[in-house]
């Protein structure tokens, strides 16, 4: 694995603990709002070496709690378990973001405690996925993910980035629904800007009325629900 970027500090990713965020190059979906673009094509060879993730985090040992590793998809590195039971290996906890299209990989980790915590992202109920290019068979791994995360002890955060013409009130509710049993579930507000389809970066971001709506329905399904406005 070679890195595509690298924020040194962050409160915001791994919420309760301080950590730095690792980006991985190369996705498996086309998201038209991701404001990630470009990781998207970027071959998974390209980037820096992983010895400068090793040497901020020891030149940060006492200060930093962990690394977020993020994207990208993560899971489309085959030798992400080796990053995480190395940074393990060092004493820093780990956090995965993942787009759930790869519960295999998912299976492995957990099983071997190589991750603290799981961000999973519910982009939109199941049966549109297709909107975001996937397969019919990446969006019943996605299903399988959010099943394996459910029943499983490992700590994880649901996270839903709401999209202006993409998303309404019926779509949190339907990703609510697949999501219930008291989970954390983040509502991110989206952002224009630089996206994946050039025609999303014009669009304005939900007012906070709305925000507040997309609350009450999640909330309303048992879910302890944080809004990113």
């Amino acid at each position: 694995m070679r890195l595509a970027g690298l924020i040194r500090t962050s409160l915001l990713d791994d919420p309760g603990y301080l950590c730095c965020v690792a980006f991985t190059a190369g996705c498996n979906l086309r998201c038209p709002y991701c404001h990630n673009a470009d990781l998207v094509e970027v071959s998974p060879e390209e980037g820096f070496p992983l010895e400068a993730l090793w040497d901020h985090l020891e030149s940060r040992r006492g200060k930093l709690d962990g690394v977020t590793v993020t994207g990208g998809e993560p899971t489309l590195h085959p030798d992400l378990a080796d990053v995480l039971a190395e940074a393990k290996r060092r004493g820093f906890r780990t956090k995965l973001d993942t787009n759930g299209t790869r519960p295999e990989v998912l299976i492995e980790l957990l099983r071997k405690k190589l991750v603290d915590r799981v961000a999973l992202d519910v982009k939109l109920p199941l049966a549109r996925y297709g909107e975001l290019g996937a397969s019919p068979s990446q969006a019943e791994a996605v299903g399988r993910s959010l099943g394996l995360l459910l029943e499983g002890s490992t700590d994880v955060i649901f996270r839903t980035t709401v999209v202006p013409e993409l998303h309404d009130e019926s779509d949190l509710e339907a990703i609510g629904n697949l999501c219930r049993g008291g989970r954390r579930f983040v509502v991110q507000n989206f952002r224009p800007g630089q996206t994946l389809d050039p025609s999303y970066g014009e669009r304005s971001p939900f007012p906070p009325s709305r925000l507040e709506g997309f609350r009450k329905i999640l909330e309303a399904l048992g879910l302890d629900v944080e809004v990113r406005p």
